[in-house]
């Protein structure tokens, strides 16, 4: 494709196929070029080619012209920065921008029936046995309470909650639910932003967060589901 000391009018973004960088001096392979990869910037600045560029396969390429090239390099500094890098700063930069669109993907991400989780909801009098066996039966670790005779006519309950009723508050297998669910229990609309509820669970400090409708329940979101959607900070 280029030849050693040739000028360079291009910048060429593979799209397919594969090209080699040789220097024709010692005939070693100094690089690869695949899908995604973009040659040789380096020639557009300087002026000349350092090394052969040949095809190796058939190859198709996207041609970004020289001087719209230099007319960004010259305008954006942050276009600049990427090719007066070396290879392991590109990837840290084009890893940061990555996260960054995850982050404004997860910010406009709202609550709907994709991310949150089934839930039940049971009796004020409901025994602490038979709770127990239904969250085991459902495979679910909590379940909301149709409370009575309280201020808040919802509470939840977790299988954490009904052993330490059990073992350290005295209570009884038959004791009721609804006198050791806690209330009132954060909630959030369906449509509300996850970016929203992350920051209302950790404001309040609980692990998860009732999802209703119109007043009604339409399943439960907790905290390993929300973080889980977050975008993961790159490691170096």
């Amino acid at each position: 494709m280029i030849e050693k000391g040739e000028s360079n009018d291009a910048l060429y973004i593979v799209i397919k196929g594969r090209v080699q960088e040789v220097n024709p001096d010692t005939k070693e392979v100094q690089a690869q070029y695949i899908k995604d990869d973009i040659f040789d910037a380096r020639a557009l600045l300087k002026g000349f080619n350092h090394h052969r560029y040949r095809v190796v396969e058939d190859t198709l390429c996207y041609v970004l012209p020289k001087d719209v090239f230099l007319e960004l390099y010259n305008e954006n500094q942050a276009f600049a920065d990427y090719f007066n890098t070396s290879f392991s700063k590109r990837k840290k930069m084009l890893e940061k921008a990555q996260q960054q669109q995850n982050l404004a993907e997860f910010i406009l991400t709202e609550v709907d029936e994709s991310n949150i989780q089934p839930i039940m909801t049971l009796d004020h009098d409901t025994s602490i046995k038979e709770a127990t066996l239904k969250l085991r039966s459902e495979r679910q670790d909590c379940a909301l309470v149709a409370l009575k005779g309280r201020e808040h006519d919802i509470g939840i309950i977790t299988r954490t909650n009904l052993l330490h009723a059990l073992v350290e508050d005295g209570c009884h297998l038959e004791s009721p639910i609804g006198d050791v669910a806690t209330s009132p229990v954060i909630g959030v609309e369906l449509g509300d932003y996850l970016f929203n509820v992350m920051i209302l669970m950790t404001r309040d400090r609980v692990k998860r967060v009732r999802v209703s409708q119109k007043g009604e329940t339409v399943g439960m979101l907790d905290m390993t589901q929300v973080l889980s959607l977050f975008p993961p900070t790159p490691t170096y």
